[in-house]
């Protein structure tokens, strides 16, 4: 593949956009480019508190909460990242 094409560009760099990028790949995407225009995970990613529940809301957010929760515990033995999570909080460094 040429370098200036890709299979699939995602326009923003912060966490929406990488993990995006790792799915894609994980899910056969072949060439994926992520852009941004300033710093990868700068911007508002830097910025938001996020967290993770698995009580509350519809079935299909709780199934998304619950399947967060286990991602994220198992992010170190897949990724070499080090995530943890407290009561629905999680923080992680690359």
């Amino acid at each position: 593949m040429p370098r200036d094409s890709a299979d699939l560009v995602i326009v923003g760099a912060g966490a929406i956009g990488g993990w995006a990028s790792y799915f894609a790949r994980e899910s056969g995407a072949g060439r994926v480019v992520v852009v941004d225009k300033g710093l990868a995970g700068m911007g508002a990613s830097s910025r938001a508190a996020g967290v993770v529940r698995a009580q509350g809301g519809t079935p299909e957010t709780i199934a998304l909460g619950r399947w967060s929760i286990d991602f994220y515990n198992r992010q170190h033995d897949l990724l070499g990242s080090s995530c943890s999570g407290r009561r629905g909080w999680t923080t992680c460094a690359g």
